[in-house]
């Protein structure tokens, strides 16, 4: 069970960094009314902030895991290029993660200044 439970937490992580910033949390319980255009445009951006804090995490780690696994190398050759592949792949994760979320900003914006800034 404890080692199931490691691994949730890490998902965990962003909504205990995201609690400060005051982004409402929808309800799906609430019968206020119909489900708007703006309140999907909300969730989905909700959700891919979410999931972009969740994979700078998961990069980050995997660049200090490769540094770790660089500086318990200990001068061998085949362990030492297997770590700086670990802090290559954590780096590039980061790229496209940040990448996206620039795509997905565009893409709001874009939408947004078409549509007369409904969203």
């Amino acid at each position: 069970m404890i080692k199931m439970a490691s691994p949730l937490a890490w998902f965990a992580l962003p909504l205990l960094a995201l609690a400060q910033a005051k982004v409402p949390i929808p309800n799906p319980g609430s019968t206020t009314g119909a489900v708007t255009l703006n309140g999907i445009v909300g969730i989905i951006n909700q959700a891919a902030t979410y999931l972009m804090v969740v994979g700078v995490t998961i990069g980050v780690i995997f660049i200090v895991y490769g540094g770790l696994k660089y500086m318990l190398a200990r001068g061998d050759a085949k362990k030492a290029e297997e770590a700086r592949g670990t802090i290559l792949h954590g780096f590039i994760g980061i790229v496209v993660v940040v990448a996206v979320g620039l795509i997905l900003a565009t893409a709001n914006y874009v939408v947004s200044s078409l549509s007369g800034g409904a969203f």
